[in-house]
């Protein structure tokens, strides 16, 4: 009963969600890709797709308090919905991860007073 169940409701949410198949032939396919591995545990890795993602990332241990932490920078890039091309930096570490938004990315900091109206009932 239970692994009827679970089917069932598998069946369900995609059909509440409209989930279509991929058509492994339309995916976006891996141009490039890289990793390297250094001797010290610090790794480089990078890949683009045919849609033109992109993605690079370097990371290596820092010592802090005689703990060896995880650092890492790295930048992505993908072509948005809307047909822009979206750029990001971050990096990730010790004071948590950051992402850098490309400049071109306008960014509306005001909370629509719709919002706050629902939120207070």
């Amino acid at each position: 009963m239970k692994l009827n169940l679970s089917f069932l409701t598998i069946i369900t949410c995609c059909h509440v969600l409209n989930l279509q198949p991929i058509n492994i032939d339309e995916a976006p396919q891996i141009v490039s890709y890289e990793f390297v591995q250094h001797p010290n545990s610090s790794y480089y890795y990078a890949y683009e797709t045919s849609d033109g993602q992109e993605k690079k990332e370097f990371g290596n241990f820092i010592e802090i308090n005689g703990n060896k932490v995880l650092s890492v920078e790295g930048s992505y890039r993908f072509t948005a919905d809307d047909g822009v091309e979206r750029k990001f930096k971050y990096t990730a570490g010790v004071n948590g991860f950051h992402v850098e938004p490309d400049n071109s990315i306008e960014f509306d900091d005001r909370i629509d007073p719709n919002i706050i109206k629902s939120l207070l009932g």
